[in-house]
């Protein structure tokens, strides 16, 4: 009688083992090729993946699906979108006090593609800060 239910119990631990392994298996793949994305096939031609298995893909291409080995696909890379230059439509903003007790007066710039101000002072000499350094002054 022990020895049917060490038995069984020996066949549970090695399925268990196996549904693990199986399981890493195909989140590797899934990993690899994640659903939705684009790949380049064998033949030219680009499809979406629409399931991932332990061995096999599943690629939409139009209206058809087929199952593709992962040696016949690569991974398309995803282009970033162009970003628009930055523009501003703002005025002068005077009777700043900064931290030293000066008063101030600043115009947002566009510096290197990214916002600064062109600070000037009572006196008409200027300086153009970054948006950081312009916070911790009159912050």
């Amino acid at each position: 009688m022990k020895q049917f239910t060490e038995l069984r119990k020996e066949k549970e631990g090695l399925e268990e083992a196996l549904d693990e392994n199986l399981r890493k298996q195909i989140a590797q793949m899934a990993s690899k090729f994640p659903e939705g994305s684009k790949v380049k096939m064998k033949n030219g031609g680009i499809g979406t993946v629409l399931s991932v298995t332990k061995d096999s893909v599943k690629v939409g291409v139009g209206k058809k699906t087929m199952n593709h080995k992962p040696s016949e696909l690569e991974v398309e890379e995803a282009k970033a979108p162009k970003m628009k230059g930055l523009s501003l439509y703002g005025s002068e903003v005077s009777g700043l006090r900064a931290k030293d007790g000066k008063l101030y007066s600043a115009k947002p710039v566009v510096s290197g593609g990214k916002l600064a101000y062109k600070v000037m002072d009572e006196f008409g000499s200027f300086d153009t800060l970054p948006l950081k350094k312009f916070a911790a002054k009159f912050g």
